[in-house]
């Protein structure tokens, strides 16, 4: 039941979103009230989807641009196996309204940007299967829209805050404190338990958290 209202959900944001997709303008240049991203110009106004189902990665569309920022109404950000690299920009702290943030299967690297972390209206969040280093930061806990955070399969490090339990991942489905690895998965990085504590945080279960690995530990 809980994977079909997932795949529901997904289907209603890819079919029910309008992506305002257009031309680039003959001079190379995007028009006023429009942004070049990748190989095509978004109308800033009225964009509230993006996904990288048709760009070419061989041609040089394989990073995530600053202009991104300048789409303030975007909902859905979609760019997986891709082949994509290089960092999230910081300008992604620009919008607001996005609820859908799935690029998983990349080569993404770098540290998240703390930016990241105020986006409010988060509800989705897959970064699993990538590159990424640096730690989780206890801002997380402030995402109380935030229901599915897959971050497994990268290189991050450092202890996970114990506010991620703040999050309703767990509540939303019934009556339990402890997250299904459906919703949220951490397996397969650097996690450390808390030092003082040699605990990973409480809402954690074995198949949440999955295999860290700690050699680099205190």
């Amino acid at each position: 039941m809980k994977k079909h209202l997932f795949i529901l959900f997904n289907l209603l944001l890819i079919f029910g979103c309008n992506t305002n997709l257009l031309d680039i303008a003959d001079d190379g240049e995007a028009r006023e009230g429009y942004v070049q991203i990748w190989d095509s110009e978004h109308e800033i106004a009225t964009t509230d989807q993006l996904w990288a189902m048709q760009w070419d990665v061989d041609a040089g569309y394989n990073t995530i641009p600053p202009e991104i920022g300048q789409l303030v109404n975007l909902e859905v950000l979609i760019i997986t196996n891709k082949g994509f690299t290089g960092e999230i920009p910081p300008e992604i702290g620009n919008l607001k309204k996005l609820r859908t943030m799935r690029l998983y299967g990349n080569e993404f690297n770098g540290e998240l940007p703390s930016e990241l972390f105020t986006l409010d209206s988060l509800y989705n969040l897959e970064l699993n299967d990538n590159q990424f280093t640096g730690e989780i930061p206890s801002s997380i806990g402030d995402l109380t829209k935030l229901r599915f955070v897959r971050l497994q399969d990268n290189q991050f490090s450092g202890t996970i805050p114990e506010s991620i339990c703040n999050l309703d991942s767990y509540s939303a489905w019934g009556d339990t404190t402890e997250f299904d690895s459906y919703y949220i998965s951490f397996g397969n990085n650097n996690f450390c338990p808390d030092p003082e504590t040699g605990e990973y945080p409480a809402c954690f279960t074995s198949s949440t958290l999955g295999t860290q690995t700690t050699d680099n530990c205190p």
